[in-house]
């Protein structure tokens, strides 16, 4: 602490340290226990704990990840551990609005007026909710916002730059990173896991970091390992939680995934192509033709085509991806003769018997896109109980009665 005090010249020394300790105002706050080695880990916290039973009526607090909180941790001050849950959006808005303040300075309004705009634009942007629930997420999404004044108007280019910019500002190799975090993605979604053990993400790494000549095995094998340790903490999207390394979200993953099959394809729609029919690459085909249309509209409106154009049958799962996969194209990026194909294939599966389900999808897809149909007339349901197909549903009164949007073609029989 000598040491750190002299080396900040925070006006600090021990000499002050232990006059608020001898009156019991002490409050010592020590950040990522996990990011320091077990057999140091150790020594720290024995060292506080012992400090402090000497000292009564200060306090002690470590932060770390789950991973940093076994043996001695557990045993020294497992009772008084606690976890820290995801920022709600209250506390996200609450975090926008100071990071701005700082920003700009307290006496700036600017500073406010950017942080109530990035509040209304996530509000109503698709994918956002994912990268705002930890502070280092957020504080990315807010440089992002403040460099460009704005959020890139599609999920995978705001993907794009989040992790672009999280690893630009926090690596020297920065793109080796980013082909690691990718090939990484990309074998796990390939073996269906959202968790695998060290030595999986050790030989994913041994791929984008070959071996130097002058290096044998075993250093090769501990190079791995200490930039395993690094890249994990600081990269801002991978997680190490029971011995499994994961992304903080499936999304990242299936973006990451996505991103990976782009980078090593030429014929996109080949590369893609043996994925529709499986539900676990749902997100993935669209995160892929979203982020291909950022460089390669062509590609990812013909994509589209070749799918909603081929034919489909019940339950119409292709025709509703391809369908979904243009709301991830940027609107200027999309072409008007594969829309009007589009809204066509989506009134047909409204118009046939599926389940409900199947058409209310289909028929919020047409939404998103503009439904071409003249839906204008309001139809007046008195609130209570009615029994139908599916069961009961309960329309709860606004005042003395309530509005919906409907389109009625028929009334089944077992409505009452």
């Amino acid at each position: 602490m000598s040491f750190y005090f002299g080396d900040t010249e925070n006006g600090l020394d021990c000499n002050v340290v232990n006059a608020f300790c001898k009156t019991k105002k002490a409050l010592f706050l020590l950040d990522g226990l996990d990011e320091v080695n077990p057999e140091e880990r150790d020594i720290i916290v024995n060292s506080f704990a012992d400090f402090r039973i000497k000292n009564e009526g200060n306090k002690v607090v470590f932060t770390s990840r789950p991973h940093g909180l076994g043996g001695v941790a557990i045993n020294r001050f497992g009772t008084g551990r606690v976890k820290i849950l995801p920022l709600n959006m209250k506390q996200v808005e609450d975090f926008i609005n100071k990071w701005f303040q700082y920003v700009y300075s307290l006496s700036s309004k600017i500073g406010s007026k950017n942080a109530r705009k990035m509040i209304d634009e996530m509000k109503v942007h698709p994918g956002v909710h994912h990268l705002t629930d930890n502070p280092l997420m957020l504080t990315a999404i807010c440089i992002l916002y403040h460099d460009g004044k704005e959020l890139p108007g599609q999920r995978a280019e705001l993907y794009k730059k989040f992790i672009e910019n999280l690893l630009y500002r926090r690596f020297r190799e920065y793109e080796k990173i980013h082909e690691f975090l990718m090939s990484l993605a990309f074998e796990m979604h390939t073996k269906k896991t959202k968790g695998v053990d060290r030595v999986f993400v050790i030989d994913v790494l041994k791929k984008v970091y070959k071996g130097e000549e002058v290096e044998n095995e075993k250093e090769l094998k501990k190079r791995l390992e200490n930039l395993v340790d690094e890249i994990e903490p600081r990269c801002g999207v991978l997680k190490l939680e029971d011995g499994q390394y994961g992304f903080w979200h499936l999304t990242f993953q299936e973006f990451l995934t996505a991103s990976y099959i782009v980078n090593n394809s030429t014929d996109y729609h080949e590369a893609i192509l043996q994925y529709w029919g499986d539900n676990w690459y749902k997100e993935v085909i669209e995160l892929y033709i979203g982020y291909l249309s950022i460089e390669n509209k062509r590609w990812a409106n013909k994509i589209v085509k070749n799918i909603i154009e081929a034919e489909d049958t019940a339950p119409y799962n292709k025709w509703l991806l391809a369908s979904r996969s243009i709301l991830d194209i940027h609107k200027d990026r999309r072409e008007n003769e594969i829309l009007a194909v589009t809204r066509k294939r989506l009134m047909e599966i409204v118009e046939t018997n599926v389940s409900p389900q199947i058409r209310a999808k289909a028929g919020e897809t047409l939404g998103w896109l503009g439904n071409p149909r003249n839906l204008k007339e309001f139809v007046h349901i008195e609130s209570g109980e009615y029994k139908l197909i599916l069961g009961k549903v309960k329309i709860k009164p606004f005042e003395d009665d309530i509005l919906f949007l409907v389109e009625i073609e028929k009334v089944a029989p077992s409505v009452g």
